[in-house]
């Protein structure tokens, strides 16, 4: 099952970073779709921009993937268990590359939790 976060990234830098929450071994697929805003206002990445989600995980590993801008302006990036495999807070971002040059990021923040019950608790 797949289960979609949707947030609003203010590439602005003006708002809190969003948090994202998951539990931990849910058995489903999580993905980041972020709006990108500029003061409030959606905005379309230009032709030729490519996007990347990098992240910094509670032991401090980093790891970075591609992202998908889509026809609608929005980014779409894959929440793999090498984010979401360790309990605490990730600070990822969304970063806008054209060729070698980093346009803008903006972060958020993915909160890992255990789950309330543990698995094979409840007989």
């Amino acid at each position: 099952m797949d289960k979609i976060h949707e947030i609003k990234l203010d590439m602005s830098l003006t708002q809190k970073p969003p948090v994202i929450q998951i539990e931990s071994s849910d058995g489903k697929t999580h993905y980041v779709k972020a709006m990108l805003c500029i003061d409030g206002r959606q905005f379309k990445p230009e032709s030729g921009v490519s996007a990347q989600m990098r992240c910094r995980k509670q032991d401090m590993s980093e790891l970075k993937k591609n992202a998908t801008v889509n026809s609608d302006g929005t980014v779409t990036a894959k929440l793999t268990g090498n984010v979401t495999d360790q309990i605490g807070k990730a600070v990822c971002d969304i970063a806008l590359v054209k060729g070698s040059a980093l346009l803008s990021s903006q972060i958020f923040i993915v909160d890992i939790r255990k789950p309330p019950i543990p698995d094979g608790a409840i007989k």
